[in-house]
């Protein structure tokens, strides 16, 4: 067995675009909150 991803969180991110504005943007499933065996 093995340990593997089980739980996913999104994160999230602040950018700077060329014009200055800012962006937020969050992207699914990019962090591991919980593993399980298999």
């Amino acid at each position: 067995p093995s340990c593997v991803p089980y739980k996913y969180v999104p994160i999230s991110i602040l950018l700077i675009e060329a014009n200055g504005s800012i962006l937020y943007k969050e992207y699914e499933g990019m962090i591991t909150q919980s593993c399980t065996c298999r």
